[in-house]
């Protein structure tokens, strides 16, 4: 399994973007970090052949450092990378008792370094410079992220003016929505671009779906980030989940950006602190059902199964 793991890793160095030329690391903070998920059988009968699949944590230099993950339990099947190059494992069940569950963890050691981005090079390059190839992907509209919606490319082009310059473009979405939209109570169900376009109020998953949508039609890649974040004043983390955003913007590469977490009055654009815990970038995915892994991924297809998932995090 350590082969399998080796060439995970191997191939995600790979695709490491030339932006750390451009990041100056803050302040550390480790952790140990378990993720869970309880499968329950609710039914009077034994159910057989259930596949559970598990998001894994991965490096993301230089911003996180992750080590392998320990399981708990021997019916690991195989690993794969999604169509993200999120890293994915599968587990085999075959038999589960009768009001009977089982428990599959995974456990970590993290390395999470506070990151800033020097803009000055996105700032100053000249407009005809920029090239974003157009097969480029996270350019497209998706499910909730309705980037061609004639309201979504109204908004876009009354926030970014004559600018072709992507910094400035993906500068002035950003202002926008910090200054503009507030965050409400969590919704359980997503909502979409469209829908906090109107409200005004959304989660950290509408800000982030509401930044996506107005950067793609602006023409710059973009993408959520699913994640956790660490919060000292909690203990069991049920609610720790969270999504902010990547935008790529030349020369600098993924960049992220927080649009929920700027609420608080510090500038989350170019910067990440050391609490957020990055997992999977993409949403709707063939692997997760075409949704969130933190929503549906887990789920085995079997009419009296019920999965349930949570974190531990401990910092040390």
């Amino acid at each position: 399994m350590k082969r399998i793991f080796t060439f995970i890793i191997l191939i995600l160095l790979l695709q490491i973007s030339l932006a750390e030329a451009y990041i100056t690391i803050g302040e550390k903070a480790e952790y140990k970090f378990t993720y869970f998920i309880k499968i329950e059988n609710q039914g009077p009968e034994a159910i057989t052949e259930l596949d559970i699949s598990m998001p894994l944590l991965v490096n993301n230099p230089p911003y996180q450092e992750v080590s392998d993950p320990k399981f708990n339990v021997d019916c690991l099947e195989s690993l794969e990378l999604d169509e993200n190059q999120n890293s994915i494992a599968h587990f085999h069940i075959e038999s589960l008792a009768p009001y009977k569950d089982f428990i599959i963890s995974a456990t970590y050691d993290i390395t999470i370094n506070e990151i800033t981005f020097d803009l000055t090079d996105a700032e100053e390059q000249p407009e005809s410079s920029y090239y974003t190839p157009k097969d480029f992907t996270y350019l497209t509209a998706e499910r909730f992220i309705e980037s061609d919606d004639n309201k979504i490319q109204t908004k876009m082009k009354e926030i970014v003016g004559r600018t072709n310059n992507l910094y400035l473009r993906i500068k002035r979405i950003y202002d926008y929505i910090i200054e503009n939209f507030k965050y409400d109570t969590y919704h359980s169900e997503d909502k979409g671009a469209l829908w906090i376009l109107s409200k005004e109020k959304g989660d950290c998953t509408e800000f982030s779906y509401l930044l996506v949508a107005l950067s793609r039609a602006a023409g710059i890649p973009s993408r959520t980030i699913d994640g956790y974040v660490y919060k000292a004043s909690e203990q069991n983390h049920r609610d720790s989940f969270h999504t902010w955003t990547e935008c790529f913007i030349p020369p600098l590469g993924w960049i992220p950006i927080d649009p929920t977490y700027a609420q608080s009055g510090t500038n989350y654009f170019g910067y990440l602190d050391n609490s957020h815990i990055w997992l999977t970038h993409g949403t709707f995915i063939k692997t997760a059902k075409h949704y969130h892994y933190f929503y549906c991924q887990y789920y085995p297809g079997k009419s009296k199964v019920e999965t349930i998932d949570w974190i531990e995090i401990e910092k040390k």
